[in-house]
């Protein structure tokens, strides 16, 4: 009731005010004016009311990815370790640059031997996890990735001599965005972040897929 007698006082007072100012104010601009602002008020409380909503219905928009969980590519084993604990690292017989060291049962490093730098970071979907990279994430499939990146993708799979008895993986690479999804049985059961320098070099065991 207060709220109608307010706006009640605020109406038949524009109404005063214009009869009396409509020869000397420019009634047509303050009117576009004060629409404008009234709309651009109304926007900004619906945009705050359904946020998250509206997070769903807006596509993502493709960005170089360079970090995660708190780690960026080219940091520090040692500074990852002060944040993180203590490290353990994967062994592994076949000669590589690189170290794995797990991070979480749901996340890894790999580091350069040399400079003992943060090459990449392993992204694991065998205990599911919600993260996605450029809306991608765990449990995707090929077709989402494709309508995701479209000519962006490159898919390569597994040489010869490194397959095992398993289902087979498949990797799609997009390297202008720096992110690997793994695949077997057409789903996302890995995701891996790697910088500049892995791309223009190659450095990759996976071929074309005959």
């Amino acid at each position: 009731m207060a709220f109608a007698v307010f706006f009640g006082f605020v109406f038949f007072g524009l109404i005063y005010l214009y009869t009396k100012t409509r020869d000397t104010w420019n009634w047509k601009k303050i009117s576009l004016w004060f629409g404008g602002s009234v709309i651009a008020l109304i926007l900004t409380i619906v945009v705050a009311i359904y946020a998250d909503s509206l997070k769903s219905i807006v596509p993502t928009i493709s960005t170089t990815i360079s970090s995660f969980d708190g780690i960026t590519l080219g940091d520090k084993l040692s500074e990852v370790e002060f944040k993180k604990g203590k490290l353990k690292k994967h062994a592994d017989t076949k000669p590589s640059d690189e170290d794995l060291y797990e991070v979480s049962s749901n996340s890894g490093i790999y580091v350069d031997i040399a400079t003992k730098l943060v090459t990449g970071i392993y992204i694991d979907c065998s205990n599911y996890q919600s993260s996605k990279l450029n809306g991608i994430g765990c449990g995707d499939s090929s077709e989402s990735i494709q309508n995701k990146f479209k000519g962006d993708i490159s898919a390569l799979c597994e040489p010869d001599d490194t397959k095992d008895k398993g289902d087979p993986l498949r990797v799609y690479d997009v390297p202008k965005y720096g992110v690997r999804y793994i695949l077997q049985k057409n789903v996302v059961v890995g995701m891996v972040l790697r910088g500049k320098d892995f791309w223009t070099e190659n450095k990759t065991k996976w071929v074309a897929c005959k």
